[in-house]
């Protein structure tokens, strides 16, 4: 496994759409944001790997994570609690916090897993197996090796934990990809490979019952 990378894209041609590129080696989760003002996790090849680690071997990307997933099992926004609607809604269920695409009904809809481990968020980007006909724009969209969820902006069944996926994008798109200072967290996992430790290993640890 190799190490968590950052860089950041816009459309030359619409100033709107933007978009953080998270990768290691080969494979790539890219979150954007689209001229529809919604935002857009996909992970190409999903079918080979639909998972995707943020570790704390990135102390920047992580924490940007951290603060998204408290929030969210919080639910505290803008001065409210929504932790009951979280529940309610299927967003959160037991640790993990799962967003079902705002393209297609629940039953078939690709959805975004976000699981904490020990030294990293796990990220799983999958959809369900149909157990109903699809219909045309249905099999369509899903037939993509691409695999996309969306997070509508408005009218979602998920409103208003749309602010705080925002507020993630916006923290990654901060990120300074020029000049990284090292992190404390990032520096004892350095020590660890040194010491003959691979990378999956220490970020895959599960995280400890309190």
């Amino acid at each position: 496994m190799e190490k968590l990378k950052v860089s950041k894209w816009n459309d030359s041609n619409r100033d709107e759409v933007k978009g953080v590129l998270l990768s290691r080696g080969d494979q790539c989760l890219d979150i954007s944001f689209q001229g529809n003002l919604d935002l857009y996790f996909s992970l190409k090849d999903y079918e080979k790997d639909n998972t995707f680690v943020i570790g704390k071997d990135n102390h920047e990307v992580y924490s940007a994570f951290d603060n998204l997933y408290n929030s969210v099992m919080q639910g505290n926004i803008v001065g409210f609690n929504y932790k009951k609607r979280a529940k309610e809604t299927g967003l959160v269920e037991g640790k993990k916090i799962i967003w079902r695409s705002d393209d297609y009904e629940l039953d078939v809809a690709p959805y975004l897993e976000i699981e904490k481990l020990e030294n990293a968020y796990l990220l799983k980007l999958d959809r369900p197996t149909p157990e109903r006909q699809l219909d045309c724009l249905e099999e369509f969209g899903l037939a993509n090796p691409t695999l996309t969820v969306r997070l509508r902006n408005s009218g979602s069944l998920y409103t208003p934990f749309n602010v705080l996926f925002m507020e993630l994008f916006n923290n990654l798109m901060e990120i300074n990809t020029e000049a990284h200072q090292i992190d404390i967290d990032e520096y004892l996992i350095d020590k660890q490979l040194e010491e003959g430790k691979s990378l999956q290993k220490i970020l895959y640890s599960k995280k400890k019952s309190a």
